[in-house]
Formats: structure tokens, sequence, C-alpha cells
């Protein structure tokens, strides 16, 4: 019974971020951005995500004008290990 309990109170207590987390999976998914699907990211694409947009240039690592699937990678990397500023 206290193993049901304490899964019920973490399901619960994870509720608000599950329910913010499809925003955000969005907003960092490759598929989603992709809208044409021709496998990379354009200028007018990137402005789904006002993150990929403000940084556009600096992800875009071989300056070719298109985010391909490497380096979108790469960025959801970096970004996942990056400390948040408060």
């Amino acid at each position: 019974m206290p193993c049901k309990r304490l899964l019920c109170s973490a399901l619960l207590a994870a509720a608000p971020l599950a329910m913010a987390l499809p925003d955000v999976a969005a907003q960092y998914s490759f598929s989603y951005l992709d809208v044409d699907r021709d496998d990379r990211i354009s200028v007018d694409e990137a402005k789904r995500s006002p993150h990929l947009s403000a940084n556009f240039a600096t992800v875009d690592l071989n300056g070719d004008g298109f985010i391909d699937r490497a380096e979108f990678a790469r960025e959801i990397a970096f970004v996942a290990v990056r400390p948040q500023r408060g």
C-alpha cells in the first residue's frame, strides 16, 4: 500500500509538468519545425520556435541557410546541459 500512495503522489505532483511538456517538446521537435518535410529547417520554419529563431545563425554551423538534423541535435544537446539563467 505505501508504494501505491507514493506512486499516486508522484503522478499527481508531476501532472502540471506533464501538461506543459507538449508545448516544450513541440518547440524542440525537428518534425514539428520541418513543415515542408525536406529534412531541414529554414529560417521561416524556425520561427515556430522562439529559441531557434533567435539563434538561427549560430545553430546553422555550415552557414547554408538551413538547420539540418545534426545541427539541430547539437543545439538540443547544448540547451539540455546549459545552466538556466534565473
